[in-house]
């Protein structure tokens, strides 16, 4: 889409991913580079900070085993990444990913941390509504997930309301 103006709102190109990626949920990190999951290819990508008006290249930072969805910063550089089996076994998991001393080029290891219970269905955006306190949408089961998170990392634990 080249660069124009909605209700005065600059919009413009940060980076162009490869066709028919379909990108699901974004976190924006305290350096404004960004992380982006893709849905349909069960990927992490890494889109660095942008100056001016250039666009930037992604690059890609994990393959998962599932499709992924939600991602969420918990504190400064720790996120938990949402996946699942949705249209398969329907199996859900929270990945926790640690980047506080990642340096771009370096592999990631995102660490499976909960494996959610059978009723989880398709887990899709998340947020963090306190301190050790994040809440994830199951679209396909319609319900809401709470996922408390001990301090320190740790093995989360899942309720739904």
């Amino acid at each position: 889409m080249p660069p124009g103006k909605i209700n005065g709102a600059k919009l413009s190109t940060v980076a162009y991913f490869p066709h028919k990626y379909f990108l699901e949920n974004l976190a924006v990190r305290q350096d404004n580079s960004i992380l982006v999951t893709v849905a349909n290819h069960h990927e992490l990508w890494f889109v660095p900070s942008v100056t001016g008006e250039q666009t930037v290249t992604p690059v890609l930072l994990f393959t998962f085993a599932e499709v992924v969805c939600g991602i969420t910063e918990v504190e400064p550089d720790i996120f938990y990444i949402a996946t699942g089996n949705f249209y398969t076994t329907h199996e859900a998991y929270l990945h926790r990913l640690d980047l506080r001393n990642w340096r771009v080029g370096a592999s990631v290891q995102p660490e499976m941390v909960l494996q959610l219970p059978a009723l989880a269905r398709g887990l899709n955006g998340s947020c963090l509504i306190a301190p050790g306190v994040l809440l994830i949408a199951d679209s396909f089961a319609s319900l809401i997930w709470r996922i408390d998170l001990p301090p320190g990392g740790g093995a989360p634990t899942a309720v739904f309301g």
